[in-house]
């Protein structure tokens, strides 16, 4: 990260051109070559798409194509790459999550979305990402191609 964006407020926001983005987490996996991504935690507490609602899941997807067609990762964190992954509560709620994805058009960043259904998960979560198998259980991009992230 630039040394200038680690003295401001909240390092790890990103300013859109339309909004500031605060991503649940923000990590790297080292293999042949680092990977960076982040990670939204949607415990269907927030629709996926209002307009009315404080908080929806379709601002964030809009908020995170602005980053990625603008590049803005890149200049606000000195990442090469981004990938956002989702991970959620059921089949049925991801599958509305990618249904809204699809509805924005951009085939062009369906690899840079990845989404996962954790049965159980909750508003209590408290256990480390990897009992999950988060990492090296399959994730499934927007394109509808699956494969693991660790």
């Amino acid at each position: 990260m630039p040394r200038a964006n680690t003295a401001l407020p909240n390092p790890l926001a990103i300013t859109g051109e339309r909004q500031e983005h605060h991503p649940d987490a923000i990590f790297g996996i080292q293999k042949d070559k680092p990977s960076f991504y982040a990670m939204e935690i949607d415990r269907r507490t927030e629709s996926i798409n209002s307009d009315t609602a404080k908080t929806a899941y379709g601002r964030k997807l809009h908020g995170y194509l602005d980053i990625l067609e603008n590049k803005t990762y890149r200049a606000h964190l000195g990442i090469p790459n981004f990938i956002i992954l989702t991970v959620t509560t059921n089949v049925l709620h991801l599958q509305g999550m990618l249904n809204f994805y699809h509805s924005l058009n951009a085939p062009k960043y369906a690899r840079h979305f990845w989404f996962k259904s954790v049965p159980g998960f909750s508003s209590n979560w408290r256990v480390p990402p990897v009992m999950y198998g988060l990492f090296n259980e399959p994730w499934i991009a927007a394109d509808g191609s699956q494969a693991p992230i660790g």
